[in-house]
């Protein structure tokens, strides 16, 4: 597996076909968005088995795979395709760019990406000079552009009212001991605009879930999963256009040493610890190579997806987290968070949300205590114990914002920096 930032520039087309070349990658290939992408020039993830290409010192790492002995014989064809790949002065080769940029934002960027290696090998088994042919852009044939997605003209208007609680700091008595918690005063009203939902026709968004073990993350998982569907098909039982509105969503567990997700999602719980033993297997490099591969052809299936990682920041869960574009993390105490948070921060994604869960019989009710339009919530859920919650107040708050708010909120900013990125190659 092969991880690439995106925009996808003539650099790293050229890069992730030398890798093939020297047969350090195999042909299967994930396109990562640039705000979400390693920086590092090639990094491995877990053991090996999947590579990330960044753009920091990128050349240098190139030019040192050109040394290697098994491009001897097509070394002056490689290196000039790396000159020229570096090049970004001639006029050629900024149309090129500009090309590049533009059918990898129309298109599938991982359909651009195999017909770009495909050009450079056709380049190299013929020893032609990419100074003289260039990349002979108008010659190269693309799948077509992504058709069929309805998206009205004139998007519906309509407003999901939103009541979260406003809290105040006070003791209560539990157990025979003074405890400080919080108790809900007043509310705070939003009204979350419902035509943000069409900003995500067309999207594969994935949504990891990381935290300690135990914390809640499948529970988590199933019961957002769940509970956003539900908000969907709401939303596509009304007229005037939204009974075609194509955005779906789903969930899995991408733990495979602890499949505890699928038993919640067919059950409604997942109580019998024996039976949930017998599932349990030892992480080898193929096992998260499955996992990952599953992952992300899941995503390409639908809209939305979010799953559950393993409860400990390993080289398996930095493969697994490697095709996410976005985290949550639940524990049962803050202090665990920060760990979560710089893992999440290392591989370029963007925390959504953090909740901490406490066990059923405790006096806290489950509550919202921070949330900041269109980039963040935090809370507290309460009975996460491997049962169905996606009736938990919480869980529907989340859902609603991530659904109408955060999301949609986070594509549209990205548009607008690729939109950027075209006008000034443009220009």
């Amino acid at each position: 597996m092969v991880l690439v930032p995106f925009p996808i520039t003539p650099l790293i087309a050229f890069a992730y076909f030398l890798y093939r070349y020297l047969n350090i990658v195999s042909k299967e290939v994930y396109v990562r968005y640039k705000d979400s992408a390693i920086k590092e020039a090639t990094k491995f993830l877990g053991d090996g088995t999947t590579l990330c290409i960044g753009e920091v010192d990128l050349i240098d790492d190139l030019k040192k795979l050109l040394s290697n002995p098994t491009c001897a014989a097509d070394g002056w064809v490689l290196k000039r395709m790396l000159t020229y790949c570096i090049s970004a002065n001639t006029a050629k080769s900024k149309r090129e760019a500009e090309w590049i940029l533009t059918k990898s934002y129309r298109n599938q960027p991982s359909d651009i990406l195999e017909t770009l290696a495909c050009r450079f090998e056709d380049i190299l088994s013929k020893r032609l000079d990419i100074w003289k042919t260039g990349l002979s852009i108008a010659t190269l044939k693309l799948p077509t552009t992504k058709k069929g997605l309805y998206i009205p003209r004139r998007i519906m208007r309509g407003e999901r009212p939103l009541d979260l609680p406003i809290l105040k700091r006070q003791f209560m008595e539990f157990e025979g001991k003074m405890q400080l918690v919080l108790k809900v005063v007043s509310t705070q009203k939003y009204k979350l605009p419902k035509r943000n939902v069409w900003s995500l026709v067309g999207e594969h968004i994935a949504v990891v879930i990381g935290g300690p073990p135990s914390a809640g993350k499948s529970t988590l998982a199933a019961s957002l999963g769940k509970e956003i569907k539900r908000n969907l098909d709401e939303l596509k039982s009304g007229e005037g256009g939204w009974e075609r509105l194509s955005v779906e969503s789903d969930c899995m567990t991408i733990d495979y040493g602890t499949p505890v997700t699928p038993t919640i999602l067919k059950h409604g719980q997942a109580f019998d610890r024996a039976e949930l033993g017998k599932l349990k297997k030892d992480w080898t490099p193929e096992l998260a190579d499955q996992a990952l591969g599953d992952f992300i052809r899941k995503k390409q299936e639908c809209n939305l997806l979010f799953a559950d990682l393993p409860g400990k920041v390993t080289p398996i869960a930095e493969t697994l987290a490697s095709a996410a574009d976005y985290a949550i993390t639940i524990s049962q105490d803050w202090e665990s968070m920060p760990e979560w948070r710089v893992f999440f921060g290392t591989m370029k994604l963007g925390l959504v949300s953090e909740v901490k869960s406490r066990p059923e019989g405790r006096p806290l009710p489950s509550l919202v205590t921070t949330y900041r339009p269109g980039s963040y919530l935090s809370g507290r859920i309460v009975g996460v114990d491997r049962l169905n919650r996606s009736w938990d107040r919480f869980i529907s708050w989340l859902a609603e914002i991530l659904l109408f708010d955060i999301l949609p909120t986070m594509v549209q900013n990205r548009r607008k920096r690729l939109d950027h990125e075209l006008r000034k190659h443009r220009s």
